[in-house]
Formats: C-alpha cells, structure tokens, sequence
C-alpha cells in the first residue's frame, strides 16, 4: 500500500512538474493566479460592503465571505458599478465544464489540486481568461 501511494505521488508531482518546466506554461499559470487573486480581493471587498448594508449591525466579515455568482452580480448593481453578466459568469461562477471552467475553478483545482488538465486550460484559454478578469478589475480603477 505504501508503494502504491509514493507511485501516485510521484506520477502526479512528475506530471506537474513536467508541464511546469515550460516557462511559457508557469509564467501563465503565475499571471492567471495572481490576476484572479486581485479580482478575489475586488470582488470580496464588493460583497462585505453589500452584505454590511444588509446585515446591519451584525458584521461581515472579509474572511469569511464566500463569492457566489448571484450575490456578486447583485453586489455590482448595488453598488453601482458595470460589469457584463457574462463576465462575471465566466470569472466567477461554478462552471465545470472542460473548456469554459470559471477562472474561479480553474484557480481552485489548480491551488488545491495542481491540475495538470487544468494548467492546460489556463494555458489553453490564458488571453480570454485574462481579459475577463481584467474587465472585472477595470470597473475598479478610478478614473
């Protein structure tokens, strides 16, 4: 039984490795996790600010606040800012679907599971990834 979990082990980190030795495949797997990591930060700030307003007293929380499509799209409208709802689907929702994941999946198999299947997807889909975030994060940016 040990062999076999040091085989899985070994196959897998193998596996990651072997995709991450291409420079071109790492440096888009860091630039997708960390633009996402910006849109998270964006996106939780939204959602504390519209759940304090309806919470209130009780505080909310940063940490504990979990992003959910509906409540970031309501968020949006009530704070005023303009975000297409397809983008804030393909940033954020719970789609699993091999070749159109949310960026939110894909980070979160790619943080806790290093998908090799899903780093080739980011690779795969890095500009229209990116391009989505970046119109989430540009309703942010002052003018």
């Amino acid at each position: 039984m040990k062999t076999n979990v040091k085989e899985q082990v070994n196959k897998r980190l193998t596996g990651v490795n072997s995709l991450l030795s291409n420079s071109q495949v790492r440096r888009n797997k860091n630039i997708f996790l960390e633009k996402y990591m910006q849109c998270e930060l964006a996106c939780k700030l939204l959602l504390v600010d519209y759940h304090q307003k309806k919470a209130s007293p009780k505080t909310v929380e940063y940490k504990e606040e979990k992003i959910r499509f509906s409540s970031v799209r309501a968020a949006c409208q009530d704070a005023g800012v303009t975000v297409p709802e397809d983008v804030i689907k393909r940033v954020f929702s719970s789609a699993d679907k091999r070749g159109s994941k949310s960026a939110k999946k894909l980070r979160d198999s790619i943080v806790h599971e290093m998908s090799v299947q899903d780093i080739k997807e980011v690779n795969q889909r890095f500009t229209d990834l990116c391009e989505d975030m970046d119109a989430f994060l540009d309703v942010f940016k002052s003018a």
